[in-house]
Formats: structure tokens, C-alpha cells, sequence
């Protein structure tokens, strides 16, 4: 895991002071606390209240900076009721941050629990996680994925996720603050929302699961696989594994239980003689909308009952070999790992995929895009053996598209005209990695 990233050392320096604790909070609150007299008097106090802790100056301005003027005195008395020492309550104020979201940003919040502490998080993989597991409502004006990008907005705004890292102006990743996790833990136990086994940081864990629709496994350890048993779980990820003797075959035992999953990360490699059978029990998990899976050999079996899969992520980094059975999957939306090789790509009929990563050029060449009308990301890499320019003709025909990044691996190829990109209206982000 990546370690945690400490506040920016501006937010540090400012916020010992007092002018410095103002204009943190200003930054949240923007205009409203600059032109009411009232509000600068009741923003000075509340401020005065956090004692230069900035999380707290830092969390309250994102509370205030959602609420109307005449709601700021509701959160001043209610921050009064609960002063300990004669400073904000740190929980309490966090507590409150959470009080405020509004009902669709609550279940995006209590996920961020998922995450072990201090991890790194892909804003894209939240996303695709959201929208699998239902949280997030098509409308006429936008899709799943557009909307839950208004929602980590929304999350940044308050202050409850901080970005990590940015594309341009894009944010790719973000980090929760340890109490933040905390508390999203903490109120998943009062919504029965997950439950997470981490016998690293608790040896005494008991092992009655309890029956909460959604697990995380920090350390897959042969103890918790004896006992485990939960057919409520509707998602279940997989952050590590200890060395344990037929994992492959405990696994999966364990897997048949688990008959509704609608989201299945595994996180790390499982290299088992028994990956055949296990292959075969995730096959059954028919209601799967998100799989991950470090594995690169993906068996036509596996995915032929899968018609509810939106997302397949293929991790770390090997090539992957799809079967032809992926044509079948006309719910996938986002299909992302390497794909190499001289097999065919069978994803012509994919109407509703919107992100392809990464396709090697020779078998980009075949694919027809006639019919990928909703296609929003491509990733191509590699060369052509018989051909020593990339033409974007084919390219043309994707009229969604946002991002393309293509990558020449050999120096004496180079791109063909620009000009075919010029019907791709939406496109933003263009990365060439070659000779023009």
C-alpha cells in the first residue's frame, strides 16, 4: 500500500494561526462568508472552535459551503451542543459532515471504507464499483459513470476524499483520511453496510460473519477460510492471501456460497492446480456485474453465464486471451487489461462498451467499430508487421469518444493524417506515442 500523504504544508503553516485558520476555511465556504457580516462573525467562531486543527477547519468549511446562510446558525448551535473542553469535537464534527450528504451520497461514502488505510485509491475503479453495485441512477441527460463523477466532485467539495494525484485537470486518484475512514467504517457497522476481516490488525477477530451484504478481506488466512460462510454477501474483494495450503480448493468451497455476488475483487495472483475448478464456481456467479481477476487466462467457461457483467478488469500487467464467448457479454461497459497477441478480439457487437484498455494494434485491425457507438476510452499499442503507418480511419467511427492514447513500439512506424479524428467531436485527450 501506498503510505499516507501528510496535509500540504501551506495548510500546516496556516493553520497555527488564526488569520492563517481563516483563510483555510475561506477556500471551503468561498463567497458567502466574504459578504455577510453575520456569517464572517459566526464563521469566526466556529473556526475559533477548531482550534487550528485543520481537518476540522477544513471539513467544517465543506459542511458550511453546502448549506444556505440561513442554515449556518443550525450547524453553530448544533457544533455548541457537542463542544468538549471548549473546542469542536473532531467526531462529532465528522459525524455531522456525514449527517449532511444528501441520501445518494451516503452509500458512496460508507465505501470508501473498502479501502485498507492509507491506500491509494483509482477514481475510475470507484466508479465502476458505484455503478455495479447500484448506487448510481441513469438519467436522460447523463450516463451511470458521468453521474458518479459528479459525486466524487461533490465528496471533494465537502472534503471527504482528497485528491491524490491529477491528469490535467482530471483527478485519477484520492486518499480518505484515516478518521474519515474511521467514520465511514464506523457508521457501515450502524447500516449493516460491510463487514471487513483484518486478522493482522486483530488476532481476536471472530469468525461468525456477520450477515452484511458486503465483505473485504484484508489477508486471506486458512482460519477465516475454516469458518466463513456468508450467502447474503453481494460483494466480496480479495486485498491479500497468505500462504495457505489449497487455497484453489478452499476457495473454491468458499465461492459456492456466494451465489448472488453482484462485485468480485481479487486483488492478488492465485497460481493453483485448482484454478479450473475455481474458474467453474465463479462461472455460476450469474448475477456478476464486476469482476476483477489476476489472472490472465481467462476461460471461455468463466464468462459464458455472465450476461449481467458490466466491468472486467484483468490486473497485473500479464497478457490476457480473451474466448470469443466475450461477444455474449452485451452488458459490458468497461473492458480493461493487455490484450496481445494474434487471437481475435470478438467485441464488433459491444454496444454499450465505453473504455477498451489496452488493445494491441494487429488485433485492432480487426475489430469493426461500426457498431461501438458508445465507446468513450481506447488504449492501442504495439506495431503493424506488414504495415509501417497507423491510420485513424477506423477511429473515425467513434463518435463518443473521449481519451485515445496510442503507442508506436517501433521507430520506423509513424501516424497517417490527423484529419479522420476530426469527426470524433468529443474528443479531449489525445496521446501519441510516435512519429507524425
Amino acid at each position: 500500500m501506498c503510505p499516507s500523504r501528510a496535509a500540504p504544508p501551506t495548510q500546516l503553516f496556516l493553520s497555527k494561526t488564526k488569520l492563517g485558520s481563516r483563510l483555510l476555511f475561506c477556500e471551503k465556504t468561498y463567497q458567502n462568508f466574504n459578504t455577510d457580516e453575520e456569517l464572517k462573525k459566526l464563521g469566526r467562531e466556529m473556526v475559533q472552535k477548531c482550534n487550528g486543527l485543520p481537518l476540522a477547519i477544513i471539513v467544517l468549511g465543506g459542511i458550511l459551503s453546502n448549506k444556505k446562510p440561513q442554515e449556518w446558525h443550525g450547524v453553530h448551535d448544533h457544533l455548541w451542543r457537542h463542544l468538549k473542553a471548549g473546542s469542536i469535537e473532531i467526531n462529532s464534527l465528522l459525524a455531522l459532515s456525514f449527517d449532511s450528504l444528501p441520501h445518494q451520497l451516503k452509500p458512496c461514502f460508507l465505501y470508501l471504507g473498502f479501502f485498507p488505510e492509507d491506500s491509494e485509491i483509482i477514481i475510475e475503479k470507484l466508479i465502476y464499483l458505484w455503478v455495479a453495485e447500484g448506487f448510481i441512477s441513469e438519467n436522460e441527460d447523463c450516463i451511470m459513470e458521468e453521474v458518479a463523477k459528479d459525486y466524487i466532485n461533490e465528496l471533494i467539495n465537502r472534503s471527504l476524499i482528497q485528491v491524490e494525484k491529477r491528469y490535467w485537470a482530471r483527478a485519477t486518484t484520492c486518499r480518505v483520511h484515516d478518521l474519515l475512514r474511521d467514520l465511514a467504517i464506523d457508521m457501515a457497522k450502524v447500516f449493516n453496510f460491510l463487514y471487513i476481516y483484518d486478522e493482522i490488525k486483530d488476532s481476536n477477530l471472530s469468525l461468525v460473519v456477520p450477515p452484511y451484504p458486503r465483505q473485504a478481506i484484508y489477508c486471506l488466512t486458512k482460519r477465516f477460510l475454516s469458518h466463513q460462510s456468508n450467502p447474503r454477501s453481494r460483494s466480496l474483494f480479495l486485498f491479500g492471501i497468505e500462504d495457505v495450503e489449497d487455497v484453489g480448493q478452499r476457495l473454491t468451497t468458499m465461492f459456492r456460497t456466494f451465489s448472488y455476488l453482484r462485485v468480485l475483487d481479487i486483488c492478488v495472483p492465485i497460481f493453483t492446480e485448482e484454478n479450473v475448478i475455481l474458474d467453474k464456481e465463479i462461472a455460476k456467479l450469474i448475477h456478476l456485474k464486476y469482476l476483477g481477476w489476476d489472472e490472465s487466462r481467462i476461460a471461455a467457461s468463466l464468462i459464458l453465464n455472465l450476461h449481467r457483467l458490466q466491468t472486467l478488469v484483468i490486473y497485473g500487467g500479464a497478457v490476457a486471451r480473451l474466448p470469443t464467448e466475450i461477444s455474449r457479454l452485451q452488458e459490458l461497459r468497461h473492458l480493461i487489461g493487455g490484450f496481445y497477441g494474434d487471437w481475435r478480439l470478438s467485441i464488433d457487437n459491444l454496444t454499450k462498451l465505453q473504455t477498451l484498455r489496452e488493445v494491441c494494434l494487429p488485433m485492432w485491425a480487426q475489430i469493426k467499430t461500426e457498431k461501438l457507438v458508445n465507446l468513450r476510452e481506447l488504449w492501442l499499442s504495439g506495431f503493424l508487421h506488414e504495415q509501417a503507418v497507423f491510420c485513424f480511419d477506423s477511429i473515425a467511427n467513434l463518435k463518443s469518444l473521449r481519451i485515445l492514447v496510442v503507442r508506436l513500439t517501433l521507430d520506423d512506424m509513424y501516424f497517417s493524417s490527423l484529419q479522420p479524428l476530426s469527426h470524433c467531436g468529443h474528443l479531449m485527450d489525445l496521446r501519441l506515442n510516435g512519429k507524425l
